[in-house]
């Protein structure tokens, strides 16, 4: 086989290499999400980012525990994660006896599988409460974790906009259970649609609702409060047969308006309980395909903001110190640099040096220095003092004379 088509062969090979090398580098370097982006199920602070409401009811128990002076205590409200480990607070909170407005900061922890604490201050005192994060931004369940308390909760995000009245219009299903002072004297529960005009009007059909186990079916009336907060109230007047009742609600607009969280907060000598209330919104005839149309433009927002934030070059903790990960900048001057080494390689080789030919020997003072023959041979040709004369000293693979000197003759073109 001829030198130049080893040597071609040899370049062949070696682009082909290079080409693995390049595209192999661009799929896992500039393809591939970052190491924090291949572990999607875990979270940090930033999963919690935002304002989100939240309700939760139990028991209370004396301390030491006892089932003697057990309290029923419920509370909805509005907190805001700082997605740094810091949020604040405020709420409705009934203990049968009080119904208190609590306001206060507080700090939180996330730990990889999704579960966390927070802990608040101020007017919540020393509250405290174990988590657990169902959809990243957008809901967790709770459990409040202070010393003689049963009450387990959930928290769902308010939304991407301000609140207005026109965020709770629609017919929502409403799920209630309220236990009247003292404790367990009534037990009330029910299950009602609430059609509500985002005007601040609500109107309630006849319900079904048990009152320690006695079925009745009363209808209710109102007017309801939302600010841009998505903090809102509800005034009722529920009317059964001759007998009618007020009950006063507070509470939080969530999941974009489809959601709302409410405390029972009747006020002082009306007869009232404690309890929550937790509408849902129910889709009717095409309303399904609108919000349909509407949460699928919310998850590709959310979507481009997670893929924007991906490729910029966002900061991250390593051993203390804060470092950049320009992924995609990366890669392509990976990409580049592989690029120009194949373009190298590619490059073809030098035609055959064919401006000398028809060897003749001729002896002189010889001047080495080396070129490969037309012919696939390997010389040394050593130039000499004397014009037109030099050496060649053949390296033929199958062997061959040494000859030196010889007589420049060139080729006719």
């Amino acid at each position: 086989m001829r030198t130049n088509e080893i040597v071609e062969k040899g370049r062949r090979g070696f682009r082909l290499a290079l080409y693995f090398i390049v595209f192999g580098s661009i799929f896992f370097l500039g393809v591939t999400p970052p190491v924090q982006a291949e572990h999607g199920n875990e979270c940090t602070r930033g999963s919690l980012k935002g304002p989100y409401g939240y309700v939760f009811s139990g028991l209370q128990f004396p301390s030491p525990p006892s089932p003697v002076g057990v309290g029923a205590v419920a509370a909805a409200g509005l907190i805001a994660f700082d997605g740094e480990g810091g949020l604040t607070a405020q709420d409705t909170f009934n203990n049968g006896v009080t119904i208190s407005h609590r306001t206060g900061t507080g700090t939180y922890t996330v730990d990889s599988d999704c579960t966390g604490s927070a802990q608040l201050g101020g007017g919540f005192a020393s509250f405290s409460f174990y988590f657990v994060i169902v959809s990243r931004e957008r809901e967790f369940s709770l459990l409040v974790t202070n010393p003689g308390t049963l009450q387990p909760g959930v928290a769902i995000a308010t939304g991407d906009e301000e609140c207005t009245l026109a965020s709770f219009k629609g017919a929502y299903r409403n799920t209630r259970q309220d236990y009247a002072v003292p404790f367990f004297s009534v037990v009330n529960a029910g299950l009602e649609v609430g059609i509500f005009d985002g005007k601040g009007t609500v109107f309630f059909p006849p319900v079904t609702q048990s009152r320690n186990g006695v079925f009745a079916h009363p209808t209710a009336t109102g007017t309801y409060t939302v600010s841009s907060n998505c903090i809102a109230t509800l005034d009722l007047l529920i009317v059964d047969g001759a007998t009618s009742v007020h009950r006063h609600r507070e509470g939080v607009i969530v999941d974009g308006g489809n959601q709302a969280l409410f405390v029972g907060a009747t006020g002082p000598g009306e007869v009232g309980g404690v309890g929550t209330a937790q509408f849902k919104k129910r889709v009717l005839h095409g309303e399904d395909e609108e919000r349909e149309r509407s949460e699928r433009a919310r998850a590709e927002e959310r979507a481009d903001l997670r893929l924007r934030m991906i490729e910029e070059a966002k900061p991250v903790n390593v051993g203390g110190r804060d470092q950049k990960k320009p992924h995609v900048v990366r890669s392509l001057m990976l990409a580049l640099f592989l690029a120009a080494a194949i373009a190298i390689a590619a490059k073809p080789a030098p035609p055959p040096d064919r401006s000398w030919g028809s060897i003749h020997p001729s002896p002189g003072d010889l001047a080495s220095f080396r070129r490969v023959s037309p012919h696939g041979t390997h010389w040394d040709r050593r130039t000499t003092k004397t014009p037109g004369t030099c050496g060649l000293i053949p390296r033929d693979p199958r062997g061959g004379v040494v000859v030196k000197g010889c007589v420049k003759v060139r080729l006719a073109t």
